[in-house]
């Protein structure tokens, strides 16, 4: 069912702005959501994707409505959603900044023990709980691993 609106009443803008909203695809283990938008990044992590996704759009659509009052410009800005781990959510800084240095050694450090575990751990449930948070992390083994 098609439901109009009429031109400038709020909803129409708020519906204007859901399509300004671009959310990227998630990945297994993913909790918080990374929003871009104006060249800033923001870090909403409430503990699940569905409550963190929920409250970013909420962020997003504020946003752009601050945007949209100071500028009148006709280009209008749009924003990006990511999904994201725990983990990455902890290498933001806060001022919405990426420490790369630190998710690097975060990574690093979640790789050496997962494969600790792999190599060491005499449980199977172990070993396949390590294999998969390799995998959630976006872990790519080298080829002679494979």
């Amino acid at each position: 069912m098609t439901r109009f609106v009429s031109f400038g009443s709020p909803e129409h803008k708020r519906m204007q702005r859901d399509q300004r909203i671009h959310v990227m695809p998630a990945s297994p283990g993913t909790v918080a959501v990374h929003l871009v938008f104006a060249a800033r990044g923001y870090v909403v992590n409430h503990g699940t994707l569905t409550k963190s996704m929920g409250e970013a759009r909420k962020l997003a659509h504020k946003l752009m409505e601050q945007w949209d009052a100071a500028n009148s410009s006709p280009l209008q800005r749009h924003a990006t959603l990511r999904p994201i781990t725990a983990q990455q959510a902890g290498a933001a800084s806060n001022d919405g900044a990426f420490d790369a240095a630190q998710f690097q050694a975060d990574y690093e450090l979640i790789v050496q023990t997962c494969y600790d575990a792999i190599c060491h751990c005499p449980d199977a449930d172990v070993r396949m709980q390590a294999a998969h948070l390799l995998q959630s992390v976006g872990y790519i083994p080298p080829r002679s691993l494979q």
